[in-house]
């Protein structure tokens, strides 16, 4: 796949390779950037607003045995929670024994200037499962996706 072609969502187009490092090139990006040497690319701060938002987020947060404290961090004032704070006793996606999260309790935490990093995000919606193909079919490698959470003002 080249790195204009975006895959599809319900027949429609969805990620393009090329929409993901705009403004480069896409050719720039992989030969002078790609596995080289970081780059900040700004954009439109709306282009990925569709990708996750906050409601789809806190419904992922609240399929039972899907998460547990080894996929979701969470730190206040630069020093880590322990998941007791953030989550309540349950079974993990292994079915073991685990602290699930639990979405009000994060949201309070939230509220009080935390920082939520969840794991492994990039097979659980389709757009999340489109941006990871567009990336795999030109990078030739596995892509995964995490997400960094705080609110407006916080220092995460």
């Amino acid at each position: 796949m080249s790195a204009d072609t975006a895959v599809t969502i319900a027949g429609k187009p969805a990620w393009s390779f090329a929409e993901l490092v705009a403004p480069l090139d896409p050719r720039t990006f992989l030969a002078e950037y790609y596995d080289r040497r970081p780059v900040h690319l700004k954009g439109d701060p709306d282009r990925f607003r569709d990708l996750l938002s906050w409601k789809r987020l806190n419904e992922l947060l609240a399929i039972g045995g899907l998460w547990s404290a080894d996929s979701i961090d969470v730190a206040l004032d630069g020093r880590p929670i322990p998941p007791q704070q953030y989550g309540n006793p349950g079974m993990g996606w292994d079915g073991r024994k685990a602290m699930v999260p639990d979405v009000g309790k994060l949201t309070e935490l939230l509220r009080r200037g935390a920082t939520v990093a969840v794991e492994k995000l990039h097979g659980l919606t389709p757009e999340l499962r489109a941006l990871a193909a567009s990336m795999e079919s030109v990078l030739g490698a596995v892509v995964t996706s995490n997400a960094f959470c705080s609110w407006d003002g916080t220092r995460g």
